[in-house]
């Protein structure tokens, strides 16, 4: 008798980063949605144009990465360090960010429509042409809206 294979799946591999330091690692995906970033080092990485929609993310650090033109649509980003980053033209559309830190950030061009903002630190952040249409915003540390 002949050795069974066992079948393996592209939607059986797992979608959970947690408790890992991919700083020196490559992200070649393009799709990162649905996946979990728990305790999840990022630090220096260039991940334009990358698909976050829908992820869960508690204390990852993005520190110094390069997040330009992504979709953050619906993620849930609690304890998240964006700080000195570049996400101009990213979108945060519907996102909830609870204590996220976007310290002297580049948010140009970033969308913020429909987003829940709860003692989010925008300190020193780039806001340039930043939409915060229909945001609930419980506690930002230094976001003036008009």
């Amino acid at each position: 008798m002949g050795k069974s294979k066992r079948k393996t799946s592209k939607y059986r591999k797992s979608k959970r980063f947690n408790d890992r330091d991919l700083s020196w690692t490559t992200l070649n995906k393009d799709d990162y949605s649905n996946c979990n970033f728990t305790n999840t080092i990022f630090g220096y990485k260039n991940l334009e144009n990358k698909n976050f929609k829908k992820i869960k993310a508690y204390r990852a650090k993005f520190s110094k990465s390069i997040l330009r033109n992504c979709s953050f649509r619906a993620a849930k980003l609690t304890y998240v360090d964006f700080s000195f980053c570049d996400l101009s033209n990213s979108e945060f559309i519907s996102a909830k960010l609870t204590g996220t830190n976007f310290y002297k950030a580049n948010l140009s061009n970033v969308i913020f429509r429909g987003a829940i903002i709860d003692k989010v630190n925008f300190k020193d952040a780039i806001l340039d042409n930043a939409t915060f249409e229909n945001c609930n915003t419980k506690q930002a540390k230094n976001l003036k809206l008009v």
